[in-house]
């Protein structure tokens, strides 16, 4: 082994200057390639990396864009949102949907000034990376705020749809209850004034209205539709006024009759009053004329008898006897005044 060792650096010896230089010139050369491979490979992965940090920032200004067109359909959903809630501010069945759309509004207001923020120069690729994430994670949200937004209007609106179909069919069903009233208190006067009115036409027209009347309480009315309900009352109203006016019309040719009646009545009376006391008048002319033919009759047959009896005197005038009182003696003897009787001359 010692002997082979030996050998080989007998061998080797008178070249050993050259190999150990040209060794060292491989050594540099390798040395250099290593050098400029290393800084390659560090350019190389330089260059790629920036290439992934532009890409990831395209990505954020991408969801930047997006995220101000999510913020633009907002901002009108927003207009909306607005005029639904001043619109159900007090008129709306579920007061809860109120609240959850004035939140919604709160919410999506602030998400109007919400800014993507770019990837800047010099920024890491970890660095642009999360920036893309926050981007992606603030689009959502804005989205995710908008849908909530549409939902809470849609809801506030249903609420206020739901309480105006419940006032209209509040209104509709009072609406018609009062008709039917109507209706049964028309249906009785009708009965209970035949003959009793001055023109028969009226009841005519009583009828008539309790007919229109009986047909519209009778029809079916659309209980899902607002404007439907609103219609009917509307409808229940004007029958029931009309039927209304109806009644008034037939009680008022009621009371014409009767005043009528009335009149006719006191004409009678005083016309029967007249002809009694014009009866009673002339049954007493009669009598009075009678007693006076018969008085002057008597008269007549009187004078008839004098006149057979006793003959006709001459026509004298009569003197009427003087009584002359006698000499006063100066003795009261109470007499007349007189002391003698008196003496008839």
């Amino acid at each position: 082994m010692t002997d082979t060792t030996t050998e080989v650096v007998a061998v080797a010896t008178p070249d050993t200057h050259n190999n150990t230089k040209r060794n060292a010139i491989i050594a540099a050369i390798v040395v250099a390639v290593l050098a400029l491979g290393a800084v390659g490979t560090i350019a190389y992965n330089k260059i790629h990396t920036q290439h992934k940090i532009d890409a990831v920032a395209a990505s954020v200004v991408d969801v930047a864009n997006q995220t101000r067109a999510t913020q633009k359909t907002i901002r009108a959903d927003l207009d909306t949102a607005k005029k639904t809630e001043a619109t159900v501010e007090h008129s709306i069945a579920d007061t809860v949907k109120a609240a959850d759309l004035a939140f919604e509004i709160e919410k999506s207001t602030k998400a109007l000034d919400i800014v993507i923020v770019p990837v800047e120069d010099g920024s890491t690729l970890e660095e642009a990376q999360a920036i893309l994430a926050d981007a992606k994670k603030t689009l959502a949200d804005i989205n995710s705020r908008d849908t909530k937004l549409k939902a809470a209007n849609e809801a506030a609106l249903a609420s206020h749809q739901q309480l105006l179909l419940d006032n209209a069919t509040t209104a509709s069903d009072a609406a018609k209850t009062a008709l039917d009233s109507v209706i049964a208190s028309a249906t009785q006067t009708l009965a209970g004034t035949d003959g009793q009115v001055a023109d028969n036409a009226t009841r005519q027209g009583l009828q008539a209205a309790i007919d229109t009347a009986n047909a519209l309480s009778g029809a079916a009315v659309d209980g899902t539709s607002v404007d439907a309900l609103t219609k009917a009352a509307a409808d229940f109203a004007a029958t029931q006024q009309a039927l209304e006016g109806a009644v008034a019309t037939v009680n008022d040719s009621v009371e014409a009759k009767k005043t009528a009646d009335a009149e006719a009545a006191r004409i009678a009376a005083e016309q029967k009053a007249a002809a009694q006391n014009k009866a009673q008048s002339s049954s007493s002319s009669t009598g009075s004329s009678n007693g006076s033919s018969s008085s002057s009759g008597g008269s007549s047959k009187g004078s008839s008898r004098s006149s057979s009896v006793k003959p006709s005197e001459p026509n004298t005038p009569k003197t009427t006897p003087k009584i002359t009182p006698p000499p006063h003696n100066g003795y009261d003897d109470g007499v007349d005044g007189c002391g003698m009787e008196c003496v008839r001359m």
